[in-house]
């Protein structure tokens, strides 16, 4: 986490800072398509994604 301004979290990925940050909402719940959004700019696909929820 690099920064956080009201209800929005900046997410940097620690190994490579020349990647472009993560800006992520702080909710408990994500309408299906913000969460697809991000599952993508994070570079996963949704099985990657669901893989590292387990």
């Amino acid at each position: 986490m690099v920064r956080q301004k009201g209800s929005r979290v900046r997410l940097r990925h620690p190994s490579d800072p020349a990647r472009i940050p993560l800006t992520v909402p702080d909710h408990k719940e994500f309408k299906p398509g913000t969460l697809r959004a991000l599952i993508r700019d994070a570079g996963l696909s949704v099985d990657e994604f669901a893989a590292l929820l387990r």
